[in-house]
């Protein structure tokens, strides 16, 4: 039996108490903030020195870039596949030590590599709890927090 529930109260209503199994409802004040407190740790881990060298540099900064994170929305980036593939190993011990759960199926690789002298579409091989993320198609896109991206960069589907 649960140690927590919780009712709705309404003008001369109020429920069953209902019981929290596990971590917040969604909706709940608390919920941003127990979710910021705990991914604050991962963004610590991260931001270790032997990790934060793997991202992909952008000229404009020349720092390194290899996560992005809003809310719930995670993106990594690196410059090589395997580098890709040791972050997601980090991201994954984090999220079982969080107890947090990576939907696998809700996400997806794109990659870009250089074969002879130009750049070309490809679907990395990333392993997370033992399943392939799923590769995005050669000449497909993703959106991004609501933002296309694709391998040609094109805008025209940005609204």
């Amino acid at each position: 039996m649960p140690l927590v529930s919780i009712s709705i109260i309404t003008k001369g209503f109020i429920t069953k108490p209902i019981p929290v199994q596990r971590g917040v409802l969604q909706g709940d004040c608390l919920s941003p903030l127990l979710f910021n407190l705990c991914v604050n740790s991962l963004i610590h881990t991260i931001n270790d020195a032997k990790l934060k060298c793997l991202g992909y540099v952008n000229n404009a900064t020349m720092y390194p870039r290899h996560w992005f994170q809003f809310a719930d929305d995670t993106a990594i980036l690196s410059a090589h596949e395997e580098d890709n593939q040791l972050l997601c190993n980090v991201f994954n011990k984090w999220s079982t030590w969080a107890d947090l759960h990576i939907r696998v199926e809700k996400c997806h690789t794109f990659g870009i590599k250089k074969q002879s002298s130009k750049a070309i579409q490809y679907q990395p091989v990333i392993i997370i709890s033992g399943k392939r993320v799923p590769p995005i198609e050669c000449e497909q896109g993703f959106n991004y927090l609501g933002k296309q991206f694709n391998f040609n960069m094109e805008c025209d589907q940005i609204k």
